[in-house]
């Protein structure tokens, strides 16, 4: 990370490691020193997971880094971290990692596919002409925009409202729970929403959505520079169509912050990924998901969204 980094902002940093998080006290950074020097460092996003009738606290490591030359310091602070909880969660990660966390006992816990969709199209047009793969973006791009037909469609009875942080927590609306398809889901609080709204390098925006004037589920939109991410979403219902809807809903409310180019989004269960798919997001590439438990046996998947790690707010500012 350069000087200047989003990441490496002070008010970035206090709220990703030191800002009151729900149902966690104190840090959640950690060091591994050596006669005064930092050799390792790791930071953890408390996650509660819900499992075959039990309810796990998980954290998910990020910001995982160890000295070259200080053989085991990362996988020592790794361990330490891990017996905080009943278990560790990690999202995607570097080739080192990767290469790691089986020996550690991580178990893969499902594949989440990544999805864009371009909203402005002319929108990197100063730079679309520096090489072939900038203009083949763009070409593609326009062609994606084409073959969208009638994805974006949203009957009338659906609606979109915006609300501020300061009225979650008096609002009822549905939040993630287990579903007899799922083997495991990641919760989601009020409180936790507000705090993932107010990350300073990525600002989120919380919409609810209604169907007939009832309140059907939401959506969270993060602006990382010039990319929108649908951070976490969901709905009540197992109904590709109502889940596709919700994503169109999204989108167009993307749209309407003038500096998005595009809007990314994540998903690994099948109502979900065939949903975006049907509203026109393209495939970009996965994201491997590995878990390792404590005591017991784990599950053997996990729904997952940006919001369960740093792929909702980190970006490199450009």
């Amino acid at each position: 990370m350069p000087p200047g980094h989003p990441g490496l902002g002070m008010e970035q940093m206090c709220w990703k490691y030191w800002r009151e998080f729900p149902a966690w006290e104190g840090s959640r950074s950690f060091v591994m020193e050596r006669e005064g020097v930092v050799v390792a460092h790791g930071s953890v996003i408390p996650l509660t997971c819900s499992s075959a009738g039990q309810r796990l606290r998980i954290v998910n490591l990020i910001d995982w880094a160890a000295l070259r030359d200080c053989t085991g310091a990362g996988i020592t602070l790794l361990k330490r971290v891990g017996q905080m909880a009943d278990g560790v969660f990690v999202a995607g990660g570097s080739p080192t990692a990767q290469a790691i966390l089986p020996a550690l006992g991580f178990k893969p816990v499902g594949t989440a596919v990544r999805f864009f969709l371009p909203l402005r199209l002319l929108a990197r047009l100063p730079g679309a002409f520096r090489g072939r793969t900038a203009a083949g973006r763009l070409g593609r791009n326009l062609l994606l925009a084409a073959a969208r037909g009638h994805s974006g469609a949203v009957p009338p009875a659906w609606r979109v409202r915006h609300v501020l942080p300061a009225e979650l927590q008096s609002l009822q609306f549905p939040t993630p729970r287990l579903r007899q398809q799922e083997r495991a889901i990641f919760e989601r609080t009020a409180a936790e929403i507000t705090y993932l709204l107010n990350c300073p390098a990525a600002p989120g925006k919380f919409h609810l959505v209604e169907r007939d004037g009832v309140i059907a589920g939401y959506f969270v939109l993060t602006l990382a520079a010039r990319q929108c991410r649908i951070a976490d979403a969901w709905i009540d219902s197992d109904e590709v169509d109502d889940w596709r809807i919700l994503f169109t809903l999204a989108s167009r409310q993307a749209k309407t912050y003038p500096q998005v180019a595009e809007l990314a989004a994540v998903a690994n269960t099948n109502v979900e990924t065939q949903a975006l798919r049907q509203a026109g997001f393209p495939r970009c590439g996965r994201v491997p998901l590995r878990l390792w438990i404590r005591k017991g046996k784990g599950p053997e998947t996990v729904r997952y969204q940006m919001a369960d790690g740093d792929a909702a707010y980190l970006h490199e500012g450009d």
